[in-house]
């Protein structure tokens, strides 16, 4: 295993061949997981920031909207659980 920072030959029971193979295996999987998470927490906080900033608008163009907190929090609820239904439905009925 040379070139590795780390020796990972003590994890693995002697004449374990496959063992190294199935951790970078479960690295890669680990990292392309973490990276669809990480890009659907960024696109959350997306729909979290136009949620909150709709009220605001609304306000602008002269609709009577509350600007209160628990306003802006129910905008921010509803967008979030929005976005999750829209995301999973997408998930499940992708082409």
């Amino acid at each position: 295993m040379a070139g590795l920072p780390i020796d990972i030959t003590g994890l693995f029971p002697a004449g374990a061949v496959m063992a190294p193979i199935a951790v970078l295996i479960g690295f890669v999987a680990f990292i392309l997981v973490f990276k669809a998470v990480l890009g659907f927490i960024k696109n959350m906080v997306v729909v979290a920031i136009a949620s909150v900033a709709f009220p605001f608008v609304l306000s602008y163009l002269g609709y009577s909207v509350p600007l209160t907190a628990g306003s802006l929090i129910g905008f921010l609820a509803m967008g979030i659980v929005v976005y999750v239904v829209v995301s999973f439905i997408r998930f499940f009925f992708r082409r």
